[in-house]
C-alpha cells in the first residue's frame, strides 16, 4: 500500500511539472522551450533552457541554432551556434541531443527574454541525415 501510494505521489508529481510551449515555428520546423533546472532533480541546481525541434515536414532538414539571453533590453549572455540535421517526422529532444543552454540571469517567465540567433534552414530532400 505505502509503494502505491509513493508511486501515486511520483506520477502525479511528474505530470504537475512544466510542459514544452510552442515558441516558434519556421519552414515546419517547431520549435518548443521549457525552463529546468540543470540537474532536473535539484532545483538549486541553476536555470537551463530546454529547447526541443519537431520536423513536421516531409523533408529532412539542416538547422543552425544558438540562444541568446537578454536582460533589461540589453544581450547579457550567449550560447555557441551548433548544427543539427533533422529527418522527417524527427524530433531532437533536449538533453539528449545537447539543446540544454544554461544562463546565470536565471529563469525568465517571458519569451522576450530569448532570442534564438543564426537559425537558418535548409531542407535536403529525402536524404538520411549522416551517422556521427
Amino acid at each position: 500500500m505505502k509503494n502505491a501510494l509513493l508511486i501515486l505521489t511520483l506520477l502525479c508529481g511528474y505530470a504537475a511539472q512544466a510542459q514544452f510551449q510552442l515558441y516558434k515555428e519556421t519552414d515546419s520546423l517547431q520549435i518548443y522551450t521549457k525552463w529546468s533546472h540543470v540537474k532536473w532533480y535539484n532545483k538549486k541546481s541553476g536555470d537551463v533552457l530546454l529547447v526541443k525541434v519537431v520536423n513536421r515536414s516531409s523533408s529532412t532538414v539542416e538547422f543552425s541554432i544558438g540562444v541568446e539571453f537578454f536582460s533589461d533590453m540589453k544581450l547579457a549572455e550567449e550560447s555557441p551556434v551548433s548544427n543539427y540535421c533533422l529527418e522527417a517526422g524527427k524530433t531532437l529532444k533536449p538533453r539528449v541531443h545537447g539543446l540544454v543552454f544554461q544562463t546565470t540571469q536565471g529563469k525568465k517567465e517571458n519569451d522576450d527574454s530569448i532570442e534564438f540567433k543564426d537559425f537558418d534552414v535548409v531542407k535536403k530532400g529525402n536524404d538520411k541525415c549522416p551517422k556521427e
